[in-house]
């Protein structure tokens, strides 16, 4: 299947409609895919595509894991270059794991966290996977189907490199 080129994130303000448009297609992409293989490959490029336009070290995909009620499983991640993956480390986080995000979540809500140790105290449990992961900062978008949060879409910044000053 080819994919739609798309540009380095290092050119602007064009650079971020260019990103736009090409996260519209690949979302179109998904929607059309006839296979689980084709949308395996096309969910993964639309993490790279998120990846690169915010200039994250990592981008995750969490979906409820199979076979339980409760528990969640990281199903996706796509890494920058240098980045270690933690996608096996992520393969059953349960409620008590996410208690604060799971209730955000359930309303619908995105979470920003620009610095983990300011929620500290808020959020002691999602504090210590996040520090686990040697997370910075975090944004973290709920994919629901009706009224469950079914998928969590993690966006994990800063960039390699960025030293979060």
């Amino acid at each position: 299947m080819k994919q739609a080129e798309h540009p380095p994130a290092t050119a602007g303000a064009s650079i971020a409609a260019e990103y736009n448009l090409a996260l519209i297609d690949q979302l179109a992409r998904i929607d059309r895919s006839r296979s689980k293989e084709e949308m395996d490959e096309l969910v993964y490029r639309l993490l790279s595509l998120i990846g690169e336009a915010m200039q994250s070290d990592r981008v995750f995909l969490f979906e409820r894991l199979e076979g339980t009620a409760e528990a969640y499983c990281n199903t996706f991640e796509w890494c920058a270059n240098g980045i270690a993956p933690q996608i096996d480390n992520l393969t059953e986080i349960v409620p008590s794991d996410m208690p604060y995000w799971l209730k955000v979540f359930g309303r619908g809500e995105t979470i920003v966290i620009p610095n983990i140790e300011d929620v500290k105290t808020l959020m002691p449990s999602e504090y210590e996977l996040l520090k686990a992961q040697s997370i910075r900062s975090e944004i973290a978008v709920p994919v629901l189907l009706p009224r469950q949060p079914e998928r969590l879409f993690r966006p994990r910044q800063p960039a390699a490199g960025d030293d979060g000053q």
